[in-house]
């Protein structure tokens, strides 16, 4: 139809998108680790040569002090080129070069790498937990059933809107998430499930229970606004109330 984006090229959109992310975020790891080696290494003054990011053929390229920075043309990696870094280079014993170093300050030159990449994943732990995320409201409510859908595991079971799930074997459950969590932990095991009549207050009614899924247990038993992905389970069927 006119107007619409052709769909043989939806995919190839999707493929330039996940590839520019996955340059994106290793542009990130590899930028942080060398900084750790370039600074490590400035600090114990060991003259660098070049700051990297990507190997092969430099695309761009500036220089500041003894140092060349540049991009480069592969974008799966990085390096940092230090003075009389390598044994088979010629060396002339100068003070600035990596070799000239004691034992201890070569280490924290190249342990400074992984030390950064933790330090920004710790760092990006923090802000993530700092700033939260958005959960559902159903989760920290009563696991009282809204909706059953049909010719389920819950439905077979007897499960009825209005009921409570009060346990699952022996396990309490107080909330949906708890809920959600003890069943869809449980693929393929017998378990029981205990339910009660939420406005009447009766006594919980156990009933024998299977999970029918390789990941995770599945019911058909919801709240009132269904979740887009709930928890239940495969119960044989009990005689309903009248």
């Amino acid at each position: 139809m006119p107007g619409l984006w052709p769909q043989s090229r939806i995919p190839a959109v999707g493929s330039v998108n996940t590839v520019l992310y996955f340059i994106g975020l290793l542009g990130v790891l590899v930028f942080v680790h060398e900084l750790g080696h370039f600074l490590a290494a400035r600090r114990v003054g060991i003259r660098v040569l070049t700051f990297s990011l990507g190997f092969g053929p430099k695309l761009l390229k500036f220089k500041r002090g003894d140092t060349e920075y540049c991009i480069s043309a592969l974008p799966l990696g990085g390096y940092v080129k230090m003075a009389g870094e390598a044994s088979d280079e010629p060396r002339t014993g100068a003070p600035d070069e990596f070799l000239s170093k004691t034992k201890w300050q070569r280490f924290q030159v190249l342990i400074m790498g992984p030390v950064m990449n933790l330090l920004l994943a710790v760092f990006v732990l923090a802000a993530v937990l700092t700033q939260g995320s958005e959960v559902p409201l159903y989760l920290d409510g009563p696991p009282v059933v809204g909706v059953v859908t049909p010719d389920s595991p819950a439905a077979k079971a007897g499960i009825l809107p209005g009921d409570r799930i009060v346990s699952v074997g022996d396990n309490p459950t107080e909330t949906w998430d708890e809920l959600e969590m003890r069943v869809g932990t449980k693929p393929d095991k017998d378990f029981e499930v205990g339910s009660c009549e939420w406005a009447k207050s009766v006594l919980p009614k156990f009933v024998r229970s299977r999970s029918d899924s390789t990941t995770s247990a599945t019911s058909g038993c919801n709240p009132t606004f269904i979740p887009s992905s709930g928890s239940s389970c495969r119960a044989t069927p009990r005689k309903k109330r009248a």
